[in-house]
């Protein structure tokens, strides 16, 4: 409107091309705005000031076409643009919040926001002039997620990857608004930013990042410590690393020092050679988690994996484990699971394993449907109605079974009563073989304790010299 006051029409003209190519709610009626403006505009004014300067039309039939090809373009720009409105429009609805607050975000509204982005990721991917659209919309999404530093990272880390002169600088002028202002009392961000200045060289700024966090932001923290180990192995430094986690180790307590314990012990057997300093590391943490099965398990499992085990040490081992008082019922089940194993594989006789089968009868049955560490180790309850179900029908079947031989019992000849017997034992028994199979008794599958989630899988140990 002030433009058309100013009888400026081809600049009219110029600012509706801008807004039919960009997705606004009102893009309908500003189309239709265009074509009323367009109807009553001539030719001149709906050209841009290059194709003004070549515009000269020899008749009125030359004029008309040029008309009609500016106005399909305009309509091929409209539908582009509502097109891809609509797509935007799967995202923008599912946005309860567009503006900052204290208040948390719930679950969907986060992840609405990731999906969102990786739309527009996707589309810069294939198309870089979209580049510039999907900064627009992190910036958007961090005036809801500014507390966030996922979205911090994941920004940073989307700039830093472009093709462009200064891709670098401008990723590291995010991290820095992440760690100066938004979240700064949060480890997240200077964890990756650690990550990002050691990738393009900056080592001592790195290093700074991970003192910082582990000196004065969050003490102790078993991520940063594992991420400072880490760098520094990579760096060479291996005094520097083993100081990072001795120094760890003798500062934590509880569940925390046990995931440490665990991580350092790796680190001497994987990286230093030195399984008699990963003894060491768990003898010490050893007597302040002896209810921490984990951490057991951890250490027979090192125990196991190194070059021609003994098989009496690791067998006192899960000994010494299982006599722990503070383990519970369920946690020695698992041991008990694991220890078996051992000795179906090692033992030297068969009196170990019978031992232990007489000591946890249904030990397997116990544990074959774990999935999760932190799980109930009884069978689900699906596995447990199922077992009941097959337990009457099995029984069921013995009455039926046995109330038809009683019948014919007093018919039948001795031999024929012998044979029937016979019949009757065979098919007990493997119906019985069929249910101890199905669950569980004598299954070698054991599932894999949560210390295998910190590397100590049986083939994971490197080959030391004791």
């Amino acid at each position: 409107q002030f433009e058309t006051g100013l009888e400026n029409f081809r600049r009219v003209a110029n600012i509706y091309n801008t807004i039919l190519s960009t997705p606004l709610a009102m893009l309908d009626q500003y189309y239709n705005n265009f074509k009323e403006f367009a109807a009553s505009r001539p030719l001149k004014d709906l050209l841009t000031e290059a194709e003004g300067a070549n515009f000269d039309p020899k008749s009125v039939e030359e004029s008309e076409k040029y008309r009609n090809e500016i106005m399909e373009r305009y309509e091929q720009m409209y539908q582009k643009t509502k097109e891809r409105k609509t797509l935007m429009n799967y995202f923008e609805n599912k946005i309860t919040r567009a503006y900052f607050h204290v208040k948390e975000l719930n679950d969907n509204d986060i992840a609405n926001w990731h999906a969102y982005l990786d739309y527009w990721e996707a589309k810069t991917e294939a198309s870089p002039e979209e580049y510039f659209t999907t900064v627009n919309l992190y910036e958007r999404c961090l005036i809801a997620c500014a507390n966030y530093p996922e979205f911090w990272n994941r920004y940073a880390n989307f700039v830093a990857k472009q093709n462009f002169k200064h891709a670098i600088q401008e990723a590291r002028m995010i991290f820095e608004r992440a760690v100066r202002i938004f979240t700064k009392r949060l480890p997240e961000s200077y964890l990756e930013y650690a990550l990002f200045e050691e990738a393009n060289g900056n080592i001592r700024r790195a290093r700074g990042l991970y003192y910082y966090v582990l000196q004065k932001l969050s003490p102790g923290l078993i991520e940063a410590v594992v991420n400072l180990a880490n760098f520094e192995r990579r760096q060479k430094c291996f005094s520097m690393a083993c100081k990072a986690y001795d120094e760890a180790v003798s500062e934590s307590e509880g569940g925390e020092l046990a995931i440490l314990a665990m991580n350092a012990a790796k680190f001497y057997v994987k990286t230093m050679k030195d399984v008699t300093k990963a003894r060491q590391v768990f003898e010490e943490v050893l007597p302040k988690c002896t209810d921490d099965v984990d951490l057991w398990l951890a250490y027979t499992s090192m125990e196991e994996s190194i070059p021609n085990p003994k098989y009496e040490n690791v067998k006192e081992l899960y000994e010494r484990a299982l006599s722990e008082g503070s383990i519970s019922a369920q946690g020695k089940l698992v041991l008990a699971a694991h220890y078996l194993d051992f000795t179906n594989n090692n033992a030297p006789n068969i009196e170990d394993i019978r031992s232990i089968q007489h000591r946890f009868p249904n030990v397997s049955n116990s544990l074959c449907f774990r999935e999760k560490r932190e799980s109930v180790l009884a069978p689900p309850a699906a596995a447990q109605s199922q077992q009941q179900t097959y337990t009457n029908q099995t029984d069921q079947q013995y009455d039926n079974q046995a109330a038809s031989t009683n019948t014919a019992a007093a018919a039948a000849t001795p031999t024929q009563q012998q044979s029937a017997t016979s019949e009757g034992t065979q098919a007990y028994t493997n119906q019985q073989a069929d249910y101890y199979q199905q669950y569980g008794y004598g299954y070698q599958g054991y599932p894999q304790s949560g210390a295998a989630a910190y590397g100590y899988a049986t083939q994971s140990w490197p080959t030391v010299q004791q």
